[in-house]
């Protein structure tokens, strides 16, 4: 729908600009439109590695425990059943109609995955001079410029942030009254380092 809708109209609401531009060369090479949207996909997809490595790693989590397996797609089942009236209409939804509070327990098997087989560290440049009160009750100081190291895993393993860590909770993430995701998510840490700007009190 969406490479239907540039190609009727150059000034799709919210559309990437280089995006569009990409679906009129390829129609101007003579791509269909299912043609394109194949490849836009290939290249979506294919550009983001983090994200192929976490659902495939998710799969993986998900497919080895058959009685989780059974359990999560009578979930899913149930809840495209009570979203859509058929499947033309689920293949065929805006990602928006997603976030339904049914599909919640999607995304905090995506979190989860991140915590449970998540990089050990994540390495961050300090923006400005800061300190911090260290557990000893010290005052550190990280000057700007610095790089500073986190121990992802162990924090992704901590009782004091998650129950049983050595388990894979496919629902940890999803607030059991309203189905909807937990500030917990916050929680997890993910992915490689970078020049991103990160509150180290948040750290």
């Amino acid at each position: 729908a969406y490479v239907q809708d540039t190609l009727e109209s150059r000034n799709v609401e919210g559309a990437s600009p280089i995006i569009s531009d990409l679906i009129h060369q390829l129609r101007d090479d003579s791509y269909s439109v299912d043609e394109s949207a194949r490849i836009l996909l290939f290249v979506f997809w294919g550009s983001q590695s983090n994200l192929i490595a976490t659902t495939l790693t998710a799969m993986a989590d998900i497919t080895q425990d058959p009685a989780l397996y059974q359990e999560l797609s009578s979930k899913m089942r149930k809840a495209v059943e009570q979203n859509f009236p058929d499947m033309d209409s689920l293949f065929g939804c805006e990602p928006s109609a997603l976030n339904a509070p049914e599909f919640s327990v999607l995304e905090s098997i995506i979190y989860e995955t991140m915590r449970f087989d998540s990089v050990s560290s994540l390495m961050r440049l300090v923006k400005e001079d800061t300190y911090m009160r260290g557990e000893d009750d010290k005052l550190y100081h990280f000057a700007k410029g610095e790089l500073v190291m986190m121990d992802v895993r162990s924090l992704h393993f901590d009782e004091a942030h998650f129950e049983r860590p050595e388990e894979f909770i496919y629902d940890r993430f999803v607030d059991k009254e309203t189905h909807s995701s937990l500030e917990s998510i916050k929680q997890v840490r993910t992915f490689g380092g970078g020049g991103l700007v990160v509150s180290l009190s948040g750290l």
